[in-house]
């Protein structure tokens, strides 16, 4: 008697979504960071230009989110130290120009009011992805890395 071996497909890995207490850990690093970058740059671009050094934070904080995320890892420094990263929801890269929409909606909602911005830092909170509005805006999410 023969026997026969039925190949069942895998179920496709469901991600693991990190939670709202490592996002907060990676944005507190990253904030770190990016101050630590931003005081060489500061201080070339005020000694250069110093009508210029006012802009200079919001040029280190594009390029520091806009490479971390839309790069092949999806992490920044922070998130690499949190074991978390930035992906489509595909689980694709998310490549540099959601990345860099995404970085816009969060300084958007932080420019424009602080309740904005509150409201998507906690929605992770609720949320069944763990998405801030940030995420749904591009079609991100954070997970473990």
């Amino acid at each position: 008697m023969e026997s026969t071996v039925v190949a069942s497909a895998a179920a496709p890995a469901l991600p693991v979504y990190a939670s709202w207490g490592s996002r907060v850990w990676a944005a507190t690093l990253d904030a770190i960071f990016n101050f630590l970058l931003l005081i060489p740059v500061a201080i070339i671009v005020g000694l250069a230009r110093s009508e210029l050094a006012n802009w200079a934070g919001l040029l280190v904080s594009l390029v520091y989110f806009t490479l971390g995320h839309g790069g092949a890892t999806g992490q920044t420094w922070g998130k690499k130290f949190a074991g978390i990263r930035v992906v489509h929801e595909s689980g694709a890269p998310l490549g540099y120009v959601r990345a860099l929409i995404r970085w816009a909606v969060a300084i958007g909602l932080t420019i424009l009011l602080i309740i904005p911005n509150l409201i998507d830092v906690l929605w992770p909170l609720w949320d069944s992805k763990r998405q801030a509005l940030r995420d749904k805006a591009v079609g991100s999410i954070v997970i473990r890395a």
